[in-house]
């Protein structure tokens, strides 16, 4: 039976997620000391996770639910692990993706390979994207955060330079077995993209041509790193003709095609690692799985060990947060009030009213992003989640009064009816936040995040 960990949930500042079990069972390899299952777990909260650590860093480990798979599912995972471990500040996607070839993307991306999410091209690092019709909708994404950009810039410098004893990557890929070794048996071959694979027997069963792409080989069979854009989304992309279609509406500047990030990337500030076991056409390499994922996870490893651990605030600190908290939905819970019973005055001195019920609106709408700057302000709080509702607020109170305003002057007397605007509703500020994230349930419901 597991044993629960002896250090509290709190002191948890990192999350490594994983969509596979194959993917998850090689992470969990590179832990340098296991502690357990959490202390305490919400009911509601159905991921399973194993704690331990990494470095420095005390790490939170899932991997999504058997069978399950897609933006949804891994959207799911992280704010359940969000909930229950609120001081997560970073977190890391590792896994298995589909590589862009270098005669599309103008990278020399083998399999093995490893690709990370990084800023570039008027990209974030991550683009999402869905295919309905034949068509291809695409969207953007939060970038990852600055601090682990930060580092992925130093490692990749310490990895080059001369300077330096050995490399770190390099020395946590070796730590692996045989079964991770490069498959020097396995043949890299690249086809064209118009070309589909129909033969069930291999390659070397198959004995055509079939428009290979001859490259030279490497000298060096450790995996290069590419940093770039990810795309994301609900659909496999099984053929090159979709993979160079998808690519060419972001200017060719993916490198790699998954099926998670898209649900994590807005839900947690996060990295995205994939090792590359197949070029995203029709001719799959399962052969090569192992290869990827354990280059994915020692690139992993080798960024965590390079990055400082962060001191977590202490729990006066977070009482007198939750205090603020209480404070702002009880200020919120006035302006819903007065919003609903303004957008019944409807005739007479209806403009009168309205004008004094502005007034008095802004006075409460002041008070309360009095208190959401508090909140930013007074404290460094580790859940972004949080942060990011409260800039979420700042901003809608600020659009709600402009409109209330345009609203006002539209009902003033003597205004025709046709010329009249309508307002939002009383349900409107909870519904915007509710749309943006989760943010509403925090500030409804702060014992959520205060129950660890």
């Amino acid at each position: 039976m597991q044993m629960s960990s002896t250090h509290p949930n709190t002191s948890y500042t990192l999350a490594w997620i994983c969509a596979l079990p194959e993917e998850y069972e090689v992470a969990i390899a590179f832990l340098d000391e296991i502690h357990g299952i959490p202390q305490h777990q919400p009911l509601e909260d159905k991921n399973a996770y194993l704690l331990g650590r990494i470095g420095q860093h005390h790490v939170v480990m899932v991997c999504l639910p058997a069978g399950r798979m897609g933006t949804a599912a891994a959207a799911s995972v992280a704010e359940n692990l969000c909930r229950t471990f609120w001081s997560v500040r970073y977190g890391l996607l590792v896994g298995i993706g589909g590589g862009v070839p270098g005669v599309v993307s103008g990278k020399d991306i083998r399999l093995g390979d490893v690709v990370v999410s990084v800023p570039g091209g008027g990209n974030g690092g991550v683009v999402q994207y869905d295919l309905e019709d034949g068509e291809v909708h695409h969207g953007q994404l939060n970038s990852p955060p600055e601090k682990l950009l930060s580092y992925v810039t130093l490692l990749n410098i310490l990895m080059r330079s001369p300077r330096i004893s050995g490399n770190c990557f390099r020395e946590q890929l070796e730590l692996l077995g045989q079964e991770y070794e490069y498959p020097a048996h396995l043949e890299d071959r690249l086809f064209c993209s118009r070309y589909w694979h129909q033969f069930e027997g291999g390659c070397e069963a198959c004995g055509n041509n079939c428009g290979e792409i001859y490259r030279n080989k490497r000298d060096d069979t450790l995996p290069a790193v590419h940093l770039g854009t990810i795309a994301s989304g609900n659909t496999v992309v099984g053929d090159g003709v979709t993979r160079d279609m998808i690519n060419h509406r972001y200017g060719n500047s993916i490198l790699c095609f998954e099926m998670e990030a898209a649900g994590i990337m807005n839900a947690l500030p996060c990295l995205v690692v994939r090792g590359i076991s197949d070029y995203a056409d029709s001719r799959k390499n399962d052969e090569w799985r192992p290869r990827a994922i354990a280059g994915a996870c020692s690139y992993a490893k080798a960024l965590i060990l390079h990055i400082p651990r962060e001191e977590v605030p202490q729990h006066e600190n977070l009482v007198h947060v939750t205090d603020l908290v209480k404070d702002m939905r009880d200020e919120l819970g006035q302006i819903k009030a007065a919003i609903a019973g303004l957008w019944h005055l409807q005739k007479g001195d209806e403009y009168t009213k309205s004008h004094t019920v502005y007034h008095r609106l802004k006075t409460l709408a002041n008070r309360s992003v009095s208190i959401t700057a508090s909140i930013t302000s007074r404290i460094t709080f580790p859940y972004y989640g949080f942060m990011q509702a409260s800039q979420y607020l700042r901003h809608w109170i600020s659009l709600f009064f402009d409109n209330l305003k345009r609203y006002i002057w539209s009902i003033r007397p003597g205004q025709p009816s046709r010329d009249r605007g309508s307002g939002p509703s009383g349900g409107a500020l909870p519904s915007v936040l509710s749309i943006q994230g989760w943010g509403w349930h925090l500030i409804a419901e702060p014992h959520v995040w205060m129950s660890s």
